[in-house]
């Protein structure tokens, strides 16, 4: 298994550009409602309920994330920098879990993003992964945690696993 810091190495070069009219990876979207709740409990997801939301609204709101990422990338320190640079170049690398919920009669969507170079045994083995929103414990940024508004489809907060 990589160490996050042997992953970022992997995108220490990479430009942000790269990912400017990329296409995000795959996603799958809970739609069951208890199991939504639980999902969003387990990744610590302040919410009142679980809300369903479609495909298509999904894709429309997660695109926000690459001009976020760009813009994060260039007010970022050094320690930072090479962190927004790596995920922006392989942004289209990532398998997105998505669900949809309200928190204060505001409508949101919280996803977790895997990059493909994150071994799959490892996600699929998590005891959550059955639970719609998967997770692993290892840092860096294989595994991306972005909080959405879906009234303005904007980023609220992205986290990479070694912030969490």
């Amino acid at each position: 298994m990589r160490t996050h810091v042997a992953f970022l190495a992997l995108f220490t070069a990479a430009q942000p550009s790269a990912a400017g009219g990329a296409r995000l990876g795959p996603l799958s979207v809970v739609i069951e409602s208890e199991l939504g709740r639980r999902a969003l409990g387990y990744h610590e997801v302040v919410f009142d309920d679980f809300l369903g939301i479609d495909r298509e609204t999904a894709n429309r709101v997660r695109r926000s994330v690459v001009p976020y990422l760009h813009s994060k990338w260039r007010k970022a320190g050094r320690a930072t920098r090479p962190y927004y640079g790596g995920i922006l170049a392989t942004i289209n690398d990532y398998r997105w879990h998505c669900a949809g919920h309200t928190y204060r009669k505001e409508k949101r969507m919280f996803c977790v993003a895997f990059h493909s170079e994150i071994d799959e045994s490892l996600v699929a083995n998590q005891v959550d992964a059955a639970n719609g929103l998967p997770s692993i414990l290892d840092g860096g940024i294989g595994m991306l945690s972005v909080l959405f508004s879906l009234a303005d489809g904007k980023v609220l907060e992205l986290r990479w696993n070694s912030e969490a």
